[in-house]
């Protein structure tokens, strides 16, 4: 029921967190020999194994690195609640003006992210955080 390659992606996590301060002093080192495998891997078409040595390069390249995150907790909590609604009810009229499947559904995609974006908006303006669950 669990994937082979998620069990070893956290074991290779959990040994990087293990030597923590090593990689830290040698990370310039870690991240050539990972890069030059990666390189090595495209060269013999070993795609499988490459996606092992590239997540965890790019690991390494993000590791105690000080990220900032923007505050979207309402956002995507909009989003997970009311998506499906608002598709639902655009699907009909969207019918109406387009034939392409394909237009319709990244119409309404974007329709209803830049909807729940707005609303979002009004909802942090007017401090109104029991539709978000408190998340603004």
């Amino acid at each position: 029921f669990l994937r082979v390659d998620v069990i070893l992606l956290f074991v290779c996590g959990w040994i990087i967190s293990i030597f923590k301060k090593y990689i830290c002093e040698k990370q310039k080192i870690f991240t050539i020999i990972l890069f030059l495998a990666c390189l090595f891997l495209i060269f013999i078409k070993e795609f499988y194994i490459l996606k092992f040595f590239s997540s965890i390069l790019i690991f390494i390249l993000l590791f105690n690195r000080k990220l900032k995150f923007y505050n979207i907790g309402g956002l995507s909590y909009l989003l997970h609640l009311y998506h499906a609604p608002i598709i639902v009810l655009m699907h009909p009229i969207l019918l109406k003006y387009f034939a392409n499947d394909v237009i319709i559904v990244l119409l309404q995609f974007f329709i209803s992210v830049f909807i729940l974006y707005v609303i979002h908006k009004l909802l942090n303006y007017y401090q109104i955080k029991i539709i978000t669950g408190h998340r603004l």
